[in-house]
């Protein structure tokens, strides 16, 4: 048998970028996650892919909604990461930073390094979780200089683009 525990060791030595992907419910509520899954597919039509554990409280909102928002995260935003990576506080995630809805109306988070606002083409399950594609429909981008919040070894960190 596999050793999962081991798999999980290897693939936190691959530093990747941290996003928080947002939605909206039928019900008009504002969902989210943070993520570090989330890969670029195709520049024309502007395409990218996210993944989504199918037992997180935003898959099936992100999936019937069919549009979400990828919000790549700076070092300035470890506050906002705090109140999205513990479930007990997803009531009050939305009250950290500024949110403003954009195109699809998911929530784009205000002075994130750039906010990509899809409409979902397509999705495939895997195992556990689902590949979703979307055409990037809004971008917004912040600062031009920023430093970016990676996950390396289990922990969150700062590397400065110059």
């Amino acid at each position: 048998m596999f050793d999962e525990g081991r798999f999980k060791v290897a693939m936190r030595r691959l530093a990747s970028g941290v996003s928080i992907i947002t939605t909206v419910d039928a019900d008009g509520e504002w969902r989210g996650f943070l993520a570090t899954a989330v890969s670029s597919v195709s520049a024309n039509p502007p395409t990218i892919l996210i993944c989504v554990n199918q037992s997180g409280s935003s898959h099936d909102a992100l999936l019937n909604s069919r549009r979400f928002c990828v919000n790549f995260l700076g070092a300035r935003s470890q506050d906002v990461v705090e109140s999205f990576k513990d479930s007990e506080k997803r009531s009050g995630r939305f009250q950290m930073g500024t949110w403003k809805p954009i195109k699809t109306g998911a929530p784009a988070l205000v002075g994130s390094l750039a906010s990509l606002d899809c409409r979902v083409t397509s999705n495939i399950t895997i195992h556990t979780h689902t590949i979703v594609f979307g055409e990037v429909e809004e971008i917004e981008l912040g600062a031009a200089n920023p430093e970016s919040l990676v996950y390396l070894n289990g922990r969150y960190q700062s590397m400065h683009l110059s």
